[in-house]
């Protein structure tokens, strides 16, 4: 069976490919949903993607997943800009936030999804050297936008693929 990755994200090619899986790349396109309890939203929105792809992709497993940051108790969804990604940066200083992934796989028309759940703690930041190693128009939310330079993450638990040093 082929995999086929149902997403344009930069780190997750990055994550199969250090796997050393065959795969081929294929963009959900859907709308995500981002009301609603954290959990249930980005395991939704996996799915919303596995499925968009998975009705033209006949005998192939199809992954979907999404990533999101949650403080406070919100998702923070996917920073406008290198000024949006920076405040972002600033409010996760020196406090603990938590990573969320949905994932979502479908093949011969069953599916399964899950949920991976980090904590993450900033330590306190320099902002002038804190700054997104990758533009926000990636389309990532937490770990491509939130690895800095400075290495900000003083400790996480939970899934070492998401929190990545």
């Amino acid at each position: 069976m082929k995999l086929v990755l149902a997403s344009a994200s930069p780190r997750r090619r990055e994550l199969l490919g250090l796997l050393g899986l065959e795969f081929e790349v294929v963009p959900a396109g859907v709308a995500e949903i981002s009301a609603g309890d954290p959990p249930v939203i980005v395991v939704e929105n996996a799915l919303r993607k596995a499925r968009a792809v998975a009705g033209s992709r006949s005998g192939a497993v199809v992954l979907g997943v999404d990533t999101d940051v949650v403080c406070d108790g919100r998702l923070l969804g996917k920073p406008g800009d290198d000024g949006d990604a920076t405040a972002r940066l600033r409010a996760l200083a020196g406090r603990t936030h938590e990573v969320l992934s949905g994932i979502a796989l479908i093949a011969g028309g069953r599916e399964e999804s899950d949920l991976v759940r980090t904590a993450v703690t900033f330590r306190d930041l320099d902002t002038a050297r804190s700054r997104p190693t990758s533009p926000p128009a990636n389309g990532g939310t937490g770990p491509g936008v939130m690895r800095c330079r400075d290495s900000a993450r003083r400790s996480s638990s939970g899934s070492r693929a998401i929190c990545r040093t």
